[in-house]
């Protein structure tokens, strides 16, 4: 039944990235307030298809992190109306959200980069790690280690 205080489907989900339109960025990037990057691209982009992959591996590696983050994308020539709000002219044009206001994203193109910038701007400073865990936790990773304790 369709009616008042009904809320749009959630947004579908392409190689684990949230697939935006016209019809649902308001509500994704308010969901997602304290931090949402936002990739505006064109199909038909060269830059952007080489972007794809590096923008899947950081929606999986976003997800998997306690709590998990999102990034979306909209594509910019089906989609309009959202693309002209924003002022995207170019394609790939990434651009970070919080509270639904956008700023410019000053990060790299590849997967770590991406979600070592979201990372410093959603993610704590640090986290408590148990010895049983740190094995685990650092193959594999790039990561500063500073042991404070007996």
């Amino acid at each position: 039944m369709m009616g008042e205080g009904v809320n749009a489907a959630e947004p579908e989900k392409d190689e684990g990235v949230l697939v935006l339109t016209d019809a649902n960025f308001a509500e994704a990037t308010a969901k997602n307030s304290d931090g949402f990057l936002v990739e505006f691209y064109a199909p038909w982009c060269g830059h952007c298809k080489s972007l794809a992959p590096e923008y899947a591996a950081a929606a999986k590696t976003l997800a998997s992190k306690d709590p998990p983050r999102y990034i979306g994308k909209v594509d910019a020539t089906v989609q309009e109306k959202t693309a002209k709000r924003f002022g995207v002219e170019g394609y790939p044009t990434l651009k970070w959200f919080v509270d639904s206001k956008d700023s410019e994203y000053t990060g790299g193109r590849t997967a770590d980069t991406i979600v070592s910038w979201i990372m410093k701007k959603t993610g704590p400073a640090s986290a408590a790690l148990a010895c049983d865990k740190l094995i685990d936790t650092v193959k594999g990773n790039k990561l500063n280690l500073v042991l404070f304790g007996e």
